[in-house]
């Protein structure tokens, strides 16, 4: 891991002369004061990771919506990231708001140009929950209670980031990763028997059992809490709309490069492949769930 941060380091300051020129508008196409704007480097040597240290430096756009980025890499990839909170417009880089992590490119330059390299469009704005949560046997408001936001069609948001956290600290721990091997082999098993409802399960199992191998007992409670119920539905509606245990296949490998990656030890390369993991399964159960409803409507 310490070569790698040092071999990005190196990569960084070789070539770091590049800007990004572009302008921030909003839906109707009109300029976005002081909007707040973030280039991330998709070009990294394959198995590095890029750290930033201190603060995410963002870049403020000027009173026109125009910003420029220094000090990038000549020739580089970037994915453009964009956030004003204060009016309402969310940060692109959290998975609750951008759940794919779809954002625009941008090749950082070191040649003089005239015109914007990208322009970026900001919004929507971000949704507004209002709740009133009360005490379940006297009725008594509570007073600043801590509330949980999950979306359904990613879990890259807090549970794949719980399993994420749990991946990095089995990584870490280096447990005995026999069970996970099991659950894996079962969900091999109940595929070729193309046992729907049993893969389902077996899937459960290996991500609940990931959770336990981390040895943190919190953490291993609220991954269970959130993928019990997560799991069930997609069991109930992946049975009501007839589907096979075909999908799941292509799953199989993916679990198996997770056992791979906490195996290698590297903590943080098997946080995000866990976190990309459960992404992909949380777009799933957004898809069976709304192609259910689409069946309802006709």
């Amino acid at each position: 891991m310490a070569a790698s941060l040092v071999v990005c380091a190196t990569l960084a300051n070789a070539k770091s002369t590049a800007t990004i020129k572009g302008v921030v508008i909003d839906q109707s196409g009109s300029p976005v004061s002081h909007a707040q704007v973030l280039a991330r480097d998709t070009d990294l040597p394959k198995g590095t990771v890029e750290i930033q240290m201190g603060v995410v430096p963002w870049v403020e756009a000027d009173e026109k919506g125009q910003f420029v980025i220094k000090e990038l890499t000549v020739g580089h990839h970037y994915k453009m990231y964009t956030k004003l909170e204060e009016e309402g417009y969310p940060d692109t880089t959290l998975g609750l708001y951008n759940p794919k992590d779809e954002a625009p490119f941008a090749v950082a330059q070191d040649s003089p140009r005239p015109s914007p390299d990208i322009t970026l469009q900001i919004g929507p704005k971000a949704s507004v929950l209002q709740y009133d949560v009360r005490d379940s046997v006297t009725g008594k408001a509570i007073a600043d209670p801590t509330i949980t936001v999950t979306r359904l069609d990613t879990g890259g948001g807090f549970g794949g980031a719980l399993e994420g956290l749990a991946a990095r600290l089995t990584a870490e721990r280096k447990p005995e990763l026999g069970p996970l091997e099991a659950a894996l082999q079962e969900m091999r098993t109940t595929t070729k028997k193309r046992d729907i409802r049993k893969v389902i399960e077996a899937d459960l199992k290996f991500h609940l059992c990931l959770g336990e191998l981390c040895g943190n007992r919190f953490l291993y409670s609220q991954i269970r809490t959130m993928f019990v119920p997560l799991f069930a539905f997609v069991s109930m509606r992946v049975i009501q709309s007839h589907q096979t245990a075909q999908a799941w296949e292509s799953d199989l490998e993916r679990h198996k490069r997770m056992i791979e990656l906490v195996r290698e030890g590297d903590p943080y390369a098997a946080e995000f492949g866990v976190r990309a993991t459960v992404q992909q399964f949380g777009a799933r159960a957004y898809a069976i769930w709304q192609r259910k409803q689409d069946q309802n409507t006709r």
